[in-house]
């Protein structure tokens, strides 16, 4: 795969994949605080991490107001993202095939589109079912406890 890729396979390039393949949609942070433990430091980790994206074999994903979050890139796999303005947690989605998203009445003439990136806002329903649990004025304990950013994969992801 990452010969393939013109890219040498190197221990510390297979670790940053391994952390991606099992926790999905984490950022750089997340994978140098893991691999910390194995020698790598955050510089090597933002090196690998950027090698990996560029030979296309992460993706990187960019939600407004958030660090980027990293997964791996599957080849025909173009999903689209929602993400819970309240937790954080961002979820893999599909949008329905044939559904053309090519830019219409452009002000950018000869402008060549090489990607599509959708991200869908909203509050997912454990957030909606927590806020609905809180707003009850016969709860007993109004207190809400703290959530962790989980990724989809459940795991929690430290921000």
């Amino acid at each position: 795969m990452l010969h393939q890729r013109g890219l040498r396979v190197t221990v510390p390039r297979l670790l940053v994949l391994g952390v991606i393949a099992t926790h999905p949609h984490v950022d750089a942070g997340y994978v140098a605080r893991t691999l910390r433990h194995r020698g790598l430091s955050r510089q090597t980790v933002y090196g690998n991490l950027d090698a990996l994206v560029a030979a296309k074999l992460l993706r990187r994903v960019e939600p407004a107001d958030s660090a980027a979050l990293y997964e791996l890139r599957i080849e025909g796999d173009d999903h689209h993202h929602l993400m819970c303005r309240h937790c954080r947690r961002l979820f893999d989605t599909a949008i329905v095939p044939g559904v053309d998203l090519t830019p219409t009445g452009s002000q950018a003439p000869g402008f060549r589109v090489d990607g599509v990136d959708v991200f869908f806002w909203g509050v997912c329903g454990d957030c909606a079912a927590e806020r609905t649990r809180v707003d009850d004025p016969t709860r007993s304990d109004p207190a809400s406890p703290a959530r962790g950013l989980i990724g989809s994969d459940g795991g929690t992801r430290p921000s």
